[in-house]
């Protein structure tokens, strides 16, 4: 495969970029807005399109803006994750992915539009430090609004600590 690997559990974009394709009343023929979208965008556009008001249970945000051409985009960055190794976050530009091989943390900076197969890191590259910076800033705001958990920790490790956090506050 791609980048040398075999199966689908990366966050390279030719593993976790799904073209997304919608058909039904309102929505024109024949466009296809290049917005980036998550599957969580999926419930709440289904639920404004069938006129339902949309719970604010409900992650995600609706695409009829962005179907209709209404808004050129409805979010400016996608979230990815694979179990606790990896994390990515991915903008119109950019895709910084972190993951982790035998407990050592790897980083990845990738300039989308002038490597779209993501070959260059430019992670360690001095003129992208600020990009890095926010890139991460990015990442970390987008894993605590969808509880994406950090690189490394797993579900069983998160309760454990819930657990011990709540029976010292005496809960």
């Amino acid at each position: 495969g791609q980048h040398g690997l075999m199966g689908k559990q990366n966050l390279y974009e030719h593993s976790c970029r799904i073209p997304l394709i919608m058909r039904g009343p309102g929505i024109p023929k024949g466009k296809c807005p290049e917005a980036l979208c998550q599957i969580y965008d999926v419930c709440p556009t289904l639920l404004a399109m069938a006129g339902v008001k949309i719970p604010s249970t409900v992650d995600g945000r609706d695409l009829g803006p962005v179907m209709r051409g209404e808004r050129k985009e409805v979010r400016d960055a996608t979230v990815h994750a694979y179990r606790e190794l990896q994390r990515s976050v991915r903008t119109r530009d950019a895709k910084l992915i972190e993951y982790l091989v035998n407990e050592k943390r790897t980083t990845q900076l990738f300039d989308l539009k002038n490597d779209p197969w993501e070959t260059k890191n430019l992670a360690d590259a001095p003129a992208q430090k600020e990009l890095l910076v926010q890139m991460r800033d990015k990442l970390e705001q987008l894993r605590k609004e969808y509880g994406v958990l950090p690189l490394g920790q797993n579900l069983s490790v998160a309760k454990k600590a819930m657990k011990i956090q709540n029976s010292k506050a005496g809960k």
